[in-house]
């Protein structure tokens, strides 16, 4: 698209190991904001994205039962009614969560609590991080439960450093926030779980910008 503002989303799949042709799926999407891809417990693909309806900047998702050939009709995931002009560089994550999926993003509007909010595949919003300086999550899916990482200003930090958090989400319980050790100034954390442990990675801002990389482990 040549409007401003509007982008295409496209989906590109391949046939015997090459690739075809650019099948549009939508065609006014939110700029820059990653797209999360998840086949679910039932073999459906799901394409999580930020969607721009009038500036309206609301995560939606679209499904294909077909690996890619036709999608359903886009559906807002949970109506925040963050508008903004602008995109926020700010996607989705998405997990398997048994028989449904956990899908966590960021979400500046006014009315329904600006920060993090981790929502079920139907539209069920489990919770929300309600503090505007949780972002960048990222979901993967642990032995009977799913683990999320972010990261959030420290409380009282008058410099903005920032911290990892992380919080493990069973069918019937959310655990409260544990943040990583020693994870100060950690931004862009990604997270794989292995036994009862999550390794966590994560970039580590430095006064030079030459960020480094650091893992930690935290016993679930």
């Amino acid at each position: 698209s040549t409007t401003h503002e509007e982008r295409d989303l496209l989906m590109v799949i391949t046939n015997n190991g090459v690739f075809q042709e650019e099948t549009l799926i939508d065609p006014v999407v939110c700029d820059c904001c990653n797209i999360s891809l998840l086949v679910d417990s039932k073999g459906i693909l799901n394409v999580y994205y930020r969607d721009n309806n009038n500036d309206i900047r609301d995560i939606a998702k679209m499904t294909s039962a077909d690996n890619g050939a036709t999608f359903s009709k886009s559906q807002i995931l949970f109506n925040d009614q963050w508008q903004l002009k602008g995109c926020p560089h700010s996607g989705a994550s998405s997990s398997v969560f048994g028989e449904s999926a956990l899908i966590s993003w960021f979400s500046g509007t006014a009315t329904n609590s600006s920060g993090l909010r981790v929502v079920t595949n139907e539209g069920k919003r489990l919770f929300v991080l309600d503090n505007p300086t949780a972002k960048n999550s990222y979901l993967v899916t642990a032995p009977n439960a799913s683990v999320v990482v972010w990261e959030q200003v420290k409380e009282k930090s008058e410099e903005g450093v920032t911290l990892i958090g992380l919080r493990k989400i069973s069918p019937n319980n959310v655990s409260e926030t544990r943040w990583v050790e020693n994870s100060e100034n950690g931004t862009n954390a990604s997270v794989l779980v292995t036994d009862n442990e999550a390794i966590v990675a994560y970039e580590v801002k430095q006064a030079n910008k030459l960020n480094t990389i650091k893992v930690s482990t935290v016993r679930l």
